[in-house]
This record gives C-alpha cells, sequence and structure tokens, in this order.
C-alpha cells in the first residue's frame, strides 16, 4: 500500500506540516495552482531531518463532487451546487498523486512502495522553490511513466555536516535493456551550489543491467565547506 498524505494548509511558514504529513514512509503533497505556481496556503517543511512536502500537484480551484452543503469559500463550476464545486487545498492536490500511484502499480508492478514514491518524486518538474516548498517538484506523470532508472532516496537531507560524510543512494533499472547512470553535482540546483565541487559520487557512472540495482556512495566534505 502506498499512502499519500495532504501536507496541509498552514502555509507559508516554515516547519507547518503536521500529522499525518509528517510521517517518514509517505508521500507528502503540496499544492500549486494552475500556473505552477506553488499556494500561499501549502504547507512547507522540514520535518525534523526529513525533506517534507516530497512533492506538488494542482490543488487551486479543483472542480470536484460535492454532496449536500455549500463549502464557504468555494467557487460554482457547475450550475447545480449540490453536484460539483472548485476547491481549494493541499487534499484537492493529494487525490492527482494517489491516481498517479494507481497508474504506475498497473504499469510497473514490480516496483516497491518506496520505489514509487522515489519515482515520482524524482521525476517531478522544477519549479524553482526550495526543496521545503516543493520537494521535488510538480508531478509528472508522463516522465514518470517513460523513466527506467529509480533512485532511492530520491530526496536527502544532509543535515549538519561537520566532517566528512558520506551517504547512499540505490539504482534500479526496471526498463527493458541496459542503461547508463550518470552522477554529477555539477548539476546542483539554486540553494544548494555552494556545494560544488565539495560532493562526489563513486562510482560516478556505471552501466546497469535490467533488473538490477547498484548502490551509489555520496561523500560530502565539510573540510572544504568549512574552507
Amino acid at each position: 500500500v502506498v499512502v499519500v498524505v495532504a501536507a496541509g494548509n498552514s502555509g507559508p511558514g516554515k516547519e507547518t506540516v503536521a500529522s499525518p504529513g509528517n510521517a517518514r514512509q509517505i508521500i507528502t503533497v503540496g499544492a500549486t495552482d494552475k500556473s505552477n505556481l506553488i499556494a500561499s496556503f501549502s504547507s512547507r517543511g522540514p520535518v525534523g531531518d526529513r525533506i517534507k512536502p516530497e512533492i506538488v500537484a494542482p490543488g487551486v480551484n479543483i472542480c470536484a463532487a460535492q454532496w449536500g452543503s455549500w463549502f464557504e469559500g468555494s467557487k460554482e463550476c457547475t450550475p447545480n451546487l449540490d453536484k460539483h464545486i472548485a476547491i481549494s487545498g493541499t487534499s484537492m492536490a493529494t487525490p492527482h498523486l494517489a491516481g498517479a500511484v494507481a497508474l504506475i502499480k498497473q504499469l510497473r508492478p514490480n516496483l516497491s512502495t518506496q520505489q514509487i514514491k522515489s519515482l515520482l518524486v524524482s521525476t517531478s518538474k522544477d519549479l524553482g522553490y526550495d526543496v521545503n516548498t516543493q520537494g521535488g517538484g510538480r508531478l509528472d506523470l508522463d516522465k514518470a511513466s517513460r523513466a527506467g532508472l529509480v533512485f532511492s532516496p530520491s530526496l536527502m537531507n544532509l543535515g549538519k555536516v561537520n566532517a566528512t560524510k558520506t551517504f547512499e543512494i540505490n539504482v534500479t533499472n526496471f526498463g527493458a535493456g541496459n542503461l547508463t547512470a550518470n552522477f554529477d553535482s555539477s548539476k546542483l540546483t539554486d540553494g544548494t551550489k555552494e556545494y560544488l565541487g565539495k560532493i562526489s559520487f563513486s562510482p560516478s557512472s556505471f552501466v546497469l543491467q535490467s533488473g538490477a540495482t547498484r548502490a551509489v556512495n555520496v561523500t560530502v566534505n565539510a573540510e572544504a565547506l568549512i574552507g
């Protein structure tokens, strides 16, 4: 079972993701509007040593079925208010992820729950926000469906590094043929460029056979950062 949970609507301050969106193994979802801007209400991380939310999806003025009473602040999207209204919130973004998970499970039934999470997060579209606002970025189901490599974990919080420290990433090839994996710290995005040249990968490039998994060591040189 892949558990998908709304990040909450307590943004834009930091550390506003609360239970159950702060759980470690789940996929926590923030909200964007139709212009790919993060919704002002979307809760932000971090949560302890965890990056939350891990991903964002459309959650502003989403037309949805509603039985009974009118939601205060909602907008009409059909004449009959008891059938469809437009609602905003991370709870409206979350079903987009749940649907994406179902489709990926159907397409790649052999993936584990954490591999599905990593696949969706690592193929998401970078919107240019910091990682504790957008996670990996906005859901991109088309890209996820075509990807052959899964990197797990797809997001890493290095924490406070006061010495040389090594982390591990597992790479799995679930494609039909051999694929090449390349790791390059020069591709770091804004906000992490201070690590440029201070992060190394071993091995940094390799060919992975279909169905195979390989571990990559990620080493952060804290002495170089301080110097």
